[in-house]
């Protein structure tokens, strides 16, 4: 960015090569708290929002939120380098994760099913109120989602709170904005990381990769009779389907 597009106010459209290559440049070899690289980390979830197919500014403060408590004035730093939407973005999930890091307590609380669900369900709302730009919480569940791949990938556990907070909260709410692609992989990696559910876990997965290539099988062949039968009664459709995931078994 020139500094005559500063002072004319106008920037660039973001690029997540851009975004990366500055937080590789500032992250060096910090980690988050899981352990994982911040800059591992910052381009997991870039790559992920990529997937979603959502605007350059949010792909680009997906990679660079994580950075900012590093930065001595990140609000400066990222408003003068990438522009004031995408500073904008970081500083509401920065909001976004203090926020989270109350909640994940308050789930974790020893209290009645019944007041604890009620509290669930409020945090949930909580949290989509909070965020009143909804890129913010797609962010927030892309972080969530590479932080269980990378203990996934580094076969290591994650606290225990987060997988529970998890299927409680992020989980639901990725259904609840209709972004399948990361339910079901929240909820597959979370139940994965549920001590109790362990042997489960494992036991289905193993049936599944036995079953895979049948199970795929059986879909193609019910689609195909569906769409068949809908044209045979003159009925303008589109016929898609999918087999289960993990968790929803």
């Amino acid at each position: 960015m020139t500094e005559s597009d500063v002072l004319n106010g106008t920037y660039p459209e973001p690029s997540i090569d851009d975004a990366l290559a500055f937080v590789r440049e500032h992250a060096k070899d910090v980690r988050v708290s899981t352990g994982e690289l911040l800059a591992d980390h910052a381009t997991g979830t870039a790559r992920i929002m990529q997937t979603l197919n959502v605007d350059p500014h949010v792909i680009a403060a997906a990679a660079l939120f994580v950075l900012a408590p590093h930065l001595d004035d990140p609000d400066k730093v990222v408003a003068e380098r990438f522009g004031p939407e995408v500073q904008k973005l970081v500083s509401d999930v920065r909001k976004l994760l203090r926020l989270g890091s109350l909640s994940s307590r308050a789930t974790m609380a020893d209290l009645p099913d019944n007041t604890r669900d009620a509290q669930v369900e409020a945090l949930r709302k909580i949290l989509l109120a909070f965020a009143q730009d909804i890129r913010v919480v797609l962010i927030r569940l892309a972080s969530r989602l590479q932080i269980l791949r990378y203990h996934a990938a580094a076969k290591t556990d994650p606290s225990p709170d987060v997988p529970r907070e998890t299927l409680e909260i992020y989980a639901p709410l990725a259904n609840r904005l209709g972004i399948w692609q990361l339910k079901w992989e929240l909820e597959d990696l979370s139940f994965r990381f549920e001590d109790l559910d362990l042997v489960t876990y494992k036991r289905i997965a193993k049936l599944l990769d036995e079953k895979r290539m049948e199970r795929e099988s059986y879909v193609t062949s019910a689609i195909a009779r569906l769409q068949q039968e809908l044209d045979t009664a003159h009925i303008k459709a589109e016929v898609s389907g999918r087999p289960k995931h993990i968790y929803s078994i």
